[in-house]
């Protein structure tokens, strides 16, 4: 496990490093500056050299402005500003032109004052002479290795300006957000990727398509499975991403038409498909409030219908029947001996079919004067699930013919017990 010294710096943390150093190191030269000619400015009188003064004071003023700020804008974003603080930095850039402002309104009022009603006795020296024309040379070189600087960084900053300004993604990094999206096994069809940089920050904008049979919960596991791969390739993005439904290449007719029905706030059962004249016929019962109006689920159906019909391509003749739906509160167990002899009765025509072991865990339950039997059989472990599913239905099928009132029988399988 690496530790935490040998982890690489993040990308803003760095960036914020080598602004407050920046911003340090034009203090530290401003207070030199500043010093040296107020100095000397004060022992000679010179307005000059004063002016030269509260210039290098300004520049002073606005390095610590400027470090101060940069600090700021670094905070997180918090309560009360959820973009984060790096507005400071443009507030910061007010002041220092108000302060800009203030010190060439001094000047002028210093040279006015000199001009008509104040007389100053200029006492010129070696010094004054040593420290205006080093400053000369030194402003000279200086300006010359700063130009230098200046247009390497600033036809940098430049492009990169230009590439904010126009939304400009950089090409490789799209490639690898887009190769580290798809890299997530879930991803059913197409991807959409936008980047953009604000600033210091990236924003990244996803359209991921998840199979629209996947829950709630299943399709939210994906999605944080897409970010954790955007977050891998770019560390410090503000990601958003939209999931949309898509129908996957082995999704089955039956929860194609199961999708559908839910849609509608509606729940399907015994939905069958056949063929009928080489096109896929449907036939499915659906499930509605018992208050809801005949019209109201007729037009309810017509809806299914029509969406069946444009989502699925060639489907044949389409049959809807409508069953109230009952609250899982509905019904009560019976107690009483008719129960229990309904029990008996299931449990000799259970035995009596070869293939069924045994017969247990008989419910008797009563739903809007109906009879529900439930009960859970043991067969041998070695049938098929088409094989115990027709033991099942063949219960079934005896029941209703020999137990009155019976409306219907869940047959539970189990492999006996040797």
């Amino acid at each position: 496990m690496a530790s935490g010294t040998d982890a690489p710096m993040p990308v803003g943390l760095e960036a914020s490093g080598r602004k407050l150093r920046v911003a340090l190191t034009s203090v530290i030269a401003a207070v030199g500056l500043t010093a040296t000619k107020g100095i000397v400015g004060w022992q000679t009188g010179s307005l000059g050299i004063l002016s030269e003064a509260a210039h290098s004071g300004l520049d002073l003023v606005a390095a610590l402005i400027t470090f101060f700020a940069v600090r700021m804008a670094d905070r997180p974003a918090d309560q009360d500003h959820h973009y984060g603080h790096e507005k400071v930095e443009n507030l910061s850039a007010l002041v220092e032109t108000a302060l800009l402002l203030l010190t060439c309104l001094w000047i002028i009022y210093e040279a006015l004052e000199r001009l008509f009603w104040k007389h100053v006795e200029i006492e010129p020296s070696w010094i004054a002479f040593a420290v205006m024309i080093g400053s000369i040379l030194a402003d000279a070189l200086a300006a010359i290795l700063v130009a230098a600087i200046v247009l390497v960084v600033g036809g940098r900053l430049g492009k990169r300006a230009v590439d904010a300004l126009l939304d400009r993604a950089p090409l490789d990094l799209m490639e690898r957000l887009r190769a580290a999206v798809k890299s997530v096994p879930d991803i059913q069809g197409p991807v959409e990727l936008r980047a953009r940089r604000a600033g210091s920050r990236l924003f990244v904008d996803a359209a991921v398509s998840i199979g629209r049979g996947a829950s709630f919960e299943g399709a939210h596991a994906v999605v944080d499975q897409v970010e954790e791969r955007i977050r891998a390739v770019a560390p410090d993005a503000s990601i958003v991403i939209h999931a949309e439904p898509w129908r996957t290449a082995n999704e089955s007719l039956g929860e194609a038409i199961r999708l559908i029905v839910s849609r509608h706030a509606a729940g399907a059962h015994d939905i069958f498909i056949h063929e009928t004249g080489g096109r896929p016929g449907v036939d499915l019962h659906l499930e509605v409030p018992g208050d809801m109006t005949l019209a109201e689920a007729h037009a309810l159906t017509e809806m299914i219908e029509a969406d069946l019909r444009r989502e699925i391509p060639g489907v044949g003749p389409v049959h809807i029947h409508v069953d109230p739906l009952r609250s899982p509160s509905e019904g009560s167990i019976r107690a009483d001996g008719e129960a229990g002899s309904v029990a008996a009765r299931l449990r000799r025509l259970a035995l009596s079919i070869p293939g069924i072991h045994d017969c247990s865990h008989i419910s008797v339950r009563q739903v809007g004067g109906r009879t529900w039997i439930a009960c859970q059989c043991a067969m041998d472990g070695s049938l098929s699930v088409a094989e115990a599913h027709e033991l099942g239905l063949e219960l079934e099928r005896q029941a209703r013919r020999k137990i009155p009132g019976l409306d219907r029988v869940s047959v539970h399988a189990e492999p006996a017990q040797p």
